[in-house]
């Protein structure tokens, strides 16, 4: 986390910040997400991750039932406020993307996929030369199929590896 001293923060967000990065790491050494990255073109195929992370997040909701009693709403929510409670501990960039991420309900948007391309859009605004994600709905809609079942064969692994309660989960 760039611009924050790791050392200097509370043993709960250090854990947050140590489990987020396993996820990073089983996720992007995943068989199933290595074969999805392959479905996109040579041109996006490096940022490949990025799309498919928001993608995710398009089939997490569209599939949330599967994965808990809560709703999307009551846990999206309560994240909000868990994002907003600890700002202090975060640098300014990071603050700016939590406000706007609040603000406008982002992560909510992501049930459709124009959500998905409005996401994709802004993140590649935020880089400092030109990123190929405007214009990715073409590739994902192209292989949206193959994409949410990869997504369904994945995500309920990382769930039972690394959910630890992050959701009200289904019995």
């Amino acid at each position: 986390m760039s611009g924050v001293d790791r050392a200097t923060l509370p043993a709960p967000v250090e854990k947050g910040i140590v489990h987020h990065l396993a996820v990073d790491s089983f996720t992007d050494s995943h068989e199933e997400i290595l074969q999805l990255k392959r479905l996109f073109s040579r041109e996006r195929r490096r940022f490949s991750g990025i799309i498919l992370d928001v993608t995710f997040d398009h089939f997490l909701l569209v599939h949330w039932n599967q994965f808990s009693d809560e709703s999307p709403e009551t846990f999206i929510n309560r994240t909000h406020r868990t994002l907003l409670d600890n700002r202090h501990f975060m640098p300014p960039i990071m603050k700016r993307v939590v406000s706007l991420l609040v603000q406008h309900e982002i992560l909510l948007s992501y049930r459709s996929l124009d959500g998905v391309q409005h996401a994709l859009d802004r993140i590649g605004e935020r880089f400092s030369r030109k990123v190929p994600l405007a214009g990715s709905l073409a590739e994902i809609r192209a292989n949206y199929n193959q994409i949410e079942s990869g997504f369904l064969a994945f995500f309920p692994e990382l769930h039972r590896r690394f959910g630890n309660g992050m959701f009200t989960p289904r019995d």
